[in-house]
Order: C-alpha cells, then structure tokens, then sequence
C-alpha cells in the first residue's frame, strides 16, 4: 500500500503536470490570435481597396497603405506583435495579377498574398543565408540626412520621389533630386 504522503506527492505532481499543459496552452492560444489580427487586418485591407478603387481619382496597379490612410479609407494598423503601426508604405494591395496583399508589422510579413484565401505569415530572418531573398532598398539622403522614414523597393521608391518632388521619373538611373542611397538586404522568409 502506498502511503498517504506518497499519494499526496504524486497527486500534486499530477496537478502541477496539467497546470503547466494549460499554460502552454494558452500561451500557444496567445500567439495565434496576434497572426489571426494580423490576418484579418490584410484581408481589411484588400476589401477596402476592391470596394473602393472605383472613386479614386485614378487606376494604379499598387495602392499603399499610406495612400489609403492619407485619402481617409482606413486608420493606421497597429502590430499585434508590439505598440508600433505597421509599415504604411511597404504594405500595399498590388492589382495587377489579381488581388495581392502585402503587410509588413515589425519582422512579419504578408507577401503578396490573395486576400479571399487562406493567407501565410512569415517572419523576415536577415541572419541566416537559407532560401536567401535578395532585396534592393532605396532611399534619398538630402544634406546627409534621409529624406523618408523607410527604405523601399525600386517601384515604390520612384513613386515616393515623384511625389516628394512634384517629378515624373520612370526609372531609378534618371533620379536627380537627391543622393540615393542603395541597401541591399538578403531576407529569409520563414512561414510562420
């Protein structure tokens, strides 16, 4: 027969083993529901963009995050990973081939992802060389200072320019205005 203080043992070790099965749980629960805001925001997104894109003044192939929040469509998207708003030019709904969200909070990205389906995360690893993706960064310095708060892709680069400077230039080489400044950065995308 097992003593009573034995019993009491392994009854306490038992309740200890589901407490911290619980915890794991709602710790693993915890991090879900930060994937699933940050779902629901891109899918918000494209739908405010398709709903929407018969007012704006013109068709484009790629409308920004910050376009959408400066013409009054939407409201910054905060992070669901920390108090910082999600990037306002470097997510974007891009139209061209179908619908493509794309939304960057913090080292999480959407990219280029249908909005009607089920959507994938991944987090932007520049530590490691594995499945490397290269990516062109620009910006503009200006009495060595940077003129935009975020780097961009090539395309969203000369959009900001253009804009910046009431210009009209098609390709980066032709780009007189200011000194660019060229990061080139090697990301893994690993699906969360």
């Amino acid at each position: 027969m097992i003593s009573k203080k034995i019993q009491s043992i392994i009854i306490l070790l038992l309740f200890l083993i589901i407490i911290c099965f619980l915890f794991f749980y709602i710790i693993n629960m915890y991090n879900n529901s930060k994937y699933n805001v940050m779902k629901m925001s891109a899918k918000r997104f494209g739908e405010v963009v398709t709903n929407n894109y018969n007012s704006f003044d013109e068709y484009k192939e790629r409308y920004l995050l910050d376009e959408m929040i400066n013409l009054g469509y939407m409201k910054d998207i905060k992070s669901p990973f920390s108090n910082n708003n999600c990037s306002r030019i470097n997510s974007y709904v891009d139209m061209k081939d179908g619908i493509k969200v794309t939304l960057k909070c913090d080292d999480y990205i959407i990219y280029e992802e249908d909005y009607n389906k089920d959507i994938d995360i991944y987090i932007l690893d520049s530590n490691t060389s594995d499945n490397c993706i290269n990516i062109n960064l620009y910006n503009c310095k200006d009495n060595d200072n940077l003129i935009f708060e975020e780097y961009s892709d090539d395309d969203l680069f000369i959009k900001k320019i253009n804009n910046k400077f009431n210009t009209n230039y098609n390709n980066i080489n032709d780009i007189i205005n200011c000194s660019i400044v060229n990061e080139n950065k090697c990301y893994s995308m690993i699906k969360v």
